[in-house]
């Protein structure tokens, strides 16, 4: 049978409890702070997430590459590609936007991803590993 005003006290100040027992469980620590070690105390180091100028211009010469190579495939190929790898589709998907069976679209991909390996592999721009690990992905 309180007034309204004191139910809206009453939640804000529950909020404000809330809240302080969060930062007393989950403390920040300042970057400008800094850190203390056996010797003394040491000012924290972030590296950067940006990338250099040298990853920019690497990674603008493998995408020109690719995307030549992706030219270079038969429509039908280039097309699940796109689809599945740029686009994100599903295999059901695709199957519905191609009008192709589910299981042409899996061997089309295969096929697909062969072919674009075999370009790019005299360039050695991926590893063996890193082909097989996106095709293991796929298999899951």
């Amino acid at each position: 049978d309180a007034s309204f005003s004191t139910w809206l006290y009453r939640i804000a100040k529950n909020v404000c409890l809330d809240r302080l027992r969060h930062r007393k469980r989950h403390p920040t620590v300042s970057l400008d702070d800094p850190m203390p070690t056996d010797d003394g105390e040491i000012s924290r180091q972030v590296s950067s997430s940006n990338p250099d100028p040298e990853d920019l211009a690497l990674s603008g010469e493998i995408q020109d590459i690719l995307d030549r190579a992706l030219g270079e495939l038969p429509s039908h190929h280039r097309a699940v590609i796109v689809l599945r790898d740029l686009q994100g589709f599903s295999y059901e998907e695709i199957a519905d936007v191609l009008e192709i069976e589910l299981g042409t679209v899996k061997s089309r991909l295969y096929r697909a991803r062969k072919a674009l390996h075999d370009r790019l592999a005299p360039m050695e721009l991926f590893s063996d590993r890193d082909v097989n690990r996106s095709e293991r992905r796929e298999e899951a």
